[in-house]
């Protein structure tokens, strides 16, 4: 299928807005599957590359060294996430924000 191009004005806060619903999507993919959609996960990283032109570049990680991509930086989606949901522990359970920490 060929590709079509698309052009978006946007302001910075209409790109931060993007940047936190594409985030919310990628955690609600991600957030229980083990294997990544290559296609999807170069998509966000074309999208997340435009951080700095608009002011967002703390909010953004890249380009990584394995392969150039960029991500959402862990502090950013752990603050959204808990902002946009509630999220906490569930009784007996372990607290499932443990998933949006970055490892050390």
């Amino acid at each position: 299928m060929a590709k079509k191009k698309i052009t978006l004005k946007l302001d910075n806060q209409e790109y931060l807005d993007l940047l936190k619903i594409i985030s919310i999507g990628e955690f609600a993919m991600y957030g229980h599957k083990i294997s990544e959609n290559d296609e999807i996960f170069q998509l966000m990283s074309s999208i997340y590359k435009y951080a700095e032109d608009f002011n967002c570049e703390d909010l953004v990680r890249g380009p990584l060294s394995i392969d150039n991509s960029y991500e959402v930086d862990t502090g950013f989606m752990s603050d959204l996430i808990n902002e946009t949901f509630d999220i906490g522990k569930i009784p007996g359970e372990e607290d499932i924000r443990f998933m949006l920490k970055s490892s050390e």
